[in-house]
């Protein structure tokens, strides 16, 4: 803001803000009016419940070495024995393999 605008600002309460066919001044009690009937609680409350989720979630799955689940491992290991002997190790459908194999070898750094 150059200082002539900020005291503009300073003395008449308004903020500048340019509209397709001009400039539209819009009070600091007009601002206040339109966000003063907002309801922000369910928001805010589904924003947290989400949050919780993210942090339980990473938690169990960062609390072990190990991959989580019954078949963690499967999937890369069938990735890996695709990219070091070019064959599945274990003989399942291979399409889903050979996308994940791309996208490891695109983010690999070796």
């Amino acid at each position: 803001m150059r200082s002539s605008s900020l005291a503009r600002l300073l003395e008449t309460g308004s903020v500048v803000s340019p509209l397709r066919h001009g400039i539209l001044l819009m009070p600091f009690q007009e601002i206040r009016r339109l966000w003063q009937g907002r309801n922000f609680g369910p928001w805010l409350l589904l924003s947290f419940i989400v949050g919780l989720a993210v942090f339980i979630r990473a938690r169990v799955n960062f609390a072990t070495p190990l991959m989580p689940g019954v078949n963690g491992t499967y999937y890369p290991v069938q990735v890996r024995s695709l990219l070091r002997d070019g064959r599945l190790g274990y003989p399942d459908f291979p399409f889903i393999f050979y996308l994940e194999a791309a996208v490891a070898k695109s983010l690999s750094l070796s």
